[in-house]
Parts: C-alpha cells; sequence; structure tokens
C-alpha cells in the first residue's frame, strides 16, 4: 500500500495572541513621552508626536517569542490606518536589516547586528547605501 497524503491540512495549535496590557502600554507611551520612537526610519508623513495612530512595536518579534514586556517596545506611529502596519512602524518592518543595526528590530536574544550603527553594518557589507 502507498503513503496517503491528508486531504486537509493539518491543524497546529495557535499561539496566543496577546495586545500586551493597557498598563504597560501606557508606561511605553509615557516613556517615550509620546514621541515616535522609530529614530533613523521615520516616514516622511510621521508627526513624531501623538496617540492617535501611535502603536507599541515590539523589538524582539512575536516570532520570536517577543513580549509585550516593557524593556521589549517601542512607541512608533501607525500610520492612517487603524488597521496592519503603516507609517514608521511600516518602515521598521519594510526595512529589517537596517531597523536591526539601529536597535528598532531584534532578531531573537543574540542577534549579532542589533544596535551596531549603520556605518559600522555598512562596513561590514551588511548593508549596502
Amino acid at each position: 500500500m502507498t503513503d496517503v497524503t491528508p486531504r486537509f491540512k493539518q491543524l497546529q495549535q495557535k499561539r496566543p495572541k496577546s495586545g500586551g496590557t493597557w498598563s504597560t502600554k501606557a508606561a511605553c507611551q509615557q516613556r517615550a513621552s509620546e514621541r515616535c520612537q522609530a529614530d533613523g526610519l521615520h516616514h516622511d508623513d510621521c508627526p513624531t508626536k501623538g496617540v492617535n495612530s501611535f502603536v507599541v512595536h515590539r523589538v524582539i518579534p512575536a516570532r520570536r517569542n517577543g513580549t509585550y514586556g516593557l524593556g521589549n517596545m517601542l512607541w512608533v506611529w501607525n500610520g492612517l490606518t487603524a488597521f496592519g502596519t503603516g507609517g514608521c512602524h511600516e518602515m521598521i518592518h519594510d526595512n529589517g536589516r537596517k531597523a536591526r543595526v539601529l536597535g528598532l528590530l531584534r532578531e531573537g536574544k543574540n542577534d549579532p547586528w542589533f544596535n551596531v550603527g549603520v556605518e559600522y553594518a555598512t562596513k561590514q557589507g551588511f548593508l549596502t547605501r
């Protein structure tokens, strides 16, 4: 008898979603003085300060077990949309390598490129101008 491939996709347990707690988000907002913390990757339309359309961004993403702890969060402008990512938040995710060397995104706790700076990363060939 031959192996039979299952006709339907096997269900996998979903990762629990967490929007963080309101108090942690408020602490992140207060720590940032309501200013967008996407330094080096601001969107051209970023108001740089505010509450509307701002979100908490996890430096270590959920797929790398990043938590909504205050030490892993930045206050960033999410653009004019309330859904998905836009604005500076989108700039961080669309420019992952630059975000990593600027300290805005981290691929796990031992990311060798985290916060090393643009000049060093360019010299090492990790970034191109």
